[in-house]
């Protein structure tokens, strides 16, 4: 019996063709051999086409992978979790998006900024602030937002202990303003301010 080889153009390295009855037990044995891993399909087939060489390596590396009990058993559940959910607003005040974001102490002793921005319109107000505590935000949020634009219909903000306290809910409650805030700690829920 003669062995077939493949001449790879670009290097010069040979791979030998494995015949049928000899792929699966090559693959499982690099895939939970007794020096394996369980390594990914992708890792095997990697491994294997530096040496070897058949029609559909790839897709047989990948059967065997998921026949594979151990594996099966102990991979991570894929999250069914959603993705970020688009948000649609019409008019300018429809949304007001509140974020604090640390910049490091300024001349003038302010080590915070607080931003706002409107969703529908995107105006963006961004006031200095010397601490976040939840006096502080509500005051520049009243003096630099709502008494000069209006308020608005619905404020949405990080689960900061800044946005979540008495004084701020006063606020809302007076206004008739609806409060949102992001699941928990995910920069990317609360992005507008960050852009």
């Amino acid at each position: 019996m003669g062995y077939f080889f493949r001449c790879d153009q670009k290097n010069g390295n040979l791979s030998l063709f494995v015949p049928n009855k000899f792929r699966e037990k090559l693959i499982l044995d690099r895939h939970s051999g007794a020096c394996a891993g369980h390594l990914s399909a992708k890792k095997i087939y990697r491994q294997l086409a530096e040496k070897y060489f058949w029609n559909n390596m790839r897709a047989e590396c990948v059967q065997a992978v998921a026949k594979c009990r151990i594996c099966a058993y102990t991979r991570e559940p894929r999250s069914n979790q959603p993705g970020l959910k688009c948000v649609r607003t019409s008019e300018p005040l429809e949304l007001i998006c509140l974020d604090v974001l640390e910049i490091g102490r300024s001349r003038a002793r302010n080590r915070y900024i607080l931003v706002c921005v409107d969703h529908f319109s995107k105006w963006t107000v961004a006031e200095p602030i010397p601490n976040k505590t939840a006096e502080t935000i509500a005051r520049v949020f009243v003096e630099n937002v709502i008494l000069i634009y209006g308020a608005p219909k619905r404020i949405h903000s990080d689960r900061g202990k800044e946005f979540l306290n008495s004084i701020l809910e006063n606020i809302t409650q007076i206004l008739k303003s609806e409060v949102s805030t992001t699941r928990g700690y995910d920069p990317k829920l609360t992005v507008l301010s960050r852009e």
